[in-house]
C-alpha cells in the first residue's frame, strides 16, 4: 500500500494483507521499498513506484512473483487517512515481470475502421 502521511507530507509505502473485507493489516516482514511517489497537485493524479522481492517467503501473505497475468486490486480515497475508501476500488491484471505490451505500428494504413458491435448505427 502507498499512502502520503497527512502529518509529516512524506510518502510511506507497507507491506499489509487481509483475507476478508476488513482492514488490511501491516505484515510483520516489511518488504516493500518505496522508489518515489508524487500527486499532480492539480489533477490529484497520483503516481508511484515500488521494489518487492521476487519470492519474500512471506506467505500466506505475500505471493510469489510468476511470470504470468496475475490480479491486482485497486481503492483510493478522496483524503490520504487510511480508512474506508467507499466504492472506489476495483481489479485489474499485470505481469510484472514481463514487458509492457507492444503497440503495432500503424504507419503504412492511410485509415482505419473501428467496429463496435452491438452499438446502434446512426
Amino acid at each position: 500500500m502507498v499512502r502520503k502521511d497527512d502529518a509529516t507530507g512524506e510518502w510511506i509505502a507497507e507491506d499489509r494483507h487481509s483475507f476478508e473485507y476488513s482492514t488490511p493489516s501491516m505484515d510483520a516482514q516489511q518488504d516493500v521499498q518505496l522508489l518515489f511517489a508524487k500527486q499532480d497537485d492539480d489533477t490529484g493524479e497520483t503516481a508511484w513506484g515500488v521494489l518487492i522481492p521476487q519470492n519474500s517467503c512471506d506467505e500466506p501473505f505475500d505471493y510469489e512473483i510468476e511470470d504470468r497475468n496475475m490480479f491486482m486490486l485497486w481503492a483510493h480515497g478522496n483524503t490520504h487517512g487510511f480508512s474506508f475508501h467507499g466504492g472506489d476500488r476495483g481489479q485489474f491484471t499485470a505481469n510484472l515481470m514481463g514487458p509492457p505490451p507492444s503497440t503495432p505500428d500503424m504507419d503504412e494504413y492511410d485509415h482505419v475502421d473501428l467496429l463496435m458491435p452491438n452499438v446502434p448505427g446512426e
